[in-house]
């Protein structure tokens, strides 16, 4: 669930009211989280990210996500709508229309933040355009709130649980996961490769560095690589399967700046119902030599 609406609207309120605070990811929480300070704007970033980070685990695992957030501009309202369909998973809008009126006087009563009137001003005029984009993007359902009395009537219904998440066959998926590398590696193919990875994966090609997020950050982190590396050669093992999962040996080497590299490791993934990598995590060993895979590998 999108709850959209400016500062101050009463979303907070309403995520508080109706639902577990676990079920609750906010952007206010998230800000507290990583600087502790909920109206560190400088920490935004960092928040969203976590934001975005908890949304997707808890949609993976078939949880309610309540996203509280002003969520007035388009591109965020979309990339929450993504996260969602990668998971195949209903996403519905919440959208708190508050008169402007009444949004300054609870701005200027407000005891935990300071909200500038112009700020306050901005805000609802992206609500009005909000309100027209809503219609046209692929929520499957959206609900205006036009008065706190509207807010105070509004009911949710929970819909019966979701079945658990599995891929439709998740050998098939690491399947293709493999061809896209076995053919795109080689060939610097980036796009080939970024293509089996959903909207909202989490990519963590190095244990200890932080993940990279969604098809654009397996894009960037393929042509940072690819653009160093020559004359590949890869081998892929076949994939074991269990549910949505499948861990895959592989052995690659290369020319990098003139000098030779070889890994040997093996990738552990997680596929979407559409076949695509939600989550990769590589684990691997390195040799400065052009080594072949041993005999029986």
């Amino acid at each position: 669930m999108v709850l959209v609406g400016p500062s101050g609207s009463g979303k907070t309120t309403f995520a508080r009211i109706h639902f577990r605070p676990t079920e609750v990811v906010s952007s206010d929480a998230c800000r507290a989280m990583v600087a502790d300070d909920e109206n560190a704007l400088d920490a935004n970033r960092e928040a969203f990210g976590l934001l975005r980070y908890i949304t997707t685990a808890r949609l993976s695992r078939r949880r309610v996500a309540v996203v509280d957030a002003t969520n007035l501009l388009a591109q965020t309202r979309r990339a929450l709508v993504s996260l969602a369909r990668s998971s195949s998973t209903p996403v519905v809008a919440i959208v708190f229309d508050a008169p402007l009126g009444l949004l300054e006087e609870r701005a200027a009563g407000r005891q935990d933040r300071r909200i500038p009137l112009d700020v306050v001003g901005r805000h609802h005029a992206q609500l009005e355009h909000a309100l027209k984009d809503l219609p046209g993007e692929d929520f499957d359902e959206v609900h205006v709130l036009r008065s706190p009395d509207e807010v105070d009537a509004f009911s949710v219904e929970r819909a019966t649980p979701l079945p658990a998440a599995a891929s439709e066959d998740a050998a098939s998926a690491a399947g293709s996961w493999i061809r896209a590398w076995e053919e795109g590696w080689p060939r610097k193919d980036v796009e080939a490769v970024a293509s089996r990875y959903a909207e909202s994966a989490v990519y963590r090609a190095l244990a200890f560095r932080e993940p990279r997020l969604g098809t654009h950050g397996a894009r960037e982190y393929l042509r940072e690589n690819f653009d160093v590396e020559d004359d590949v050669r890869c081998w892929f093992g076949d994939p074991i399967v269990q549910d949505d999962r499948a861990a895959v040996e592989w052995w690659a080497h290369w020319t990098e700046n003139g000098r030779p590299v070889t890994l040997a490791g093996a990738t552990v993934l997680r596929f979407t119902p559409a076949d695509l990598v939600a989550e990769e995590r590589d684990y691997w060993n390195q040799t400065g030599d052009l080594v072949d895979p041993y005999p029986g590998w």
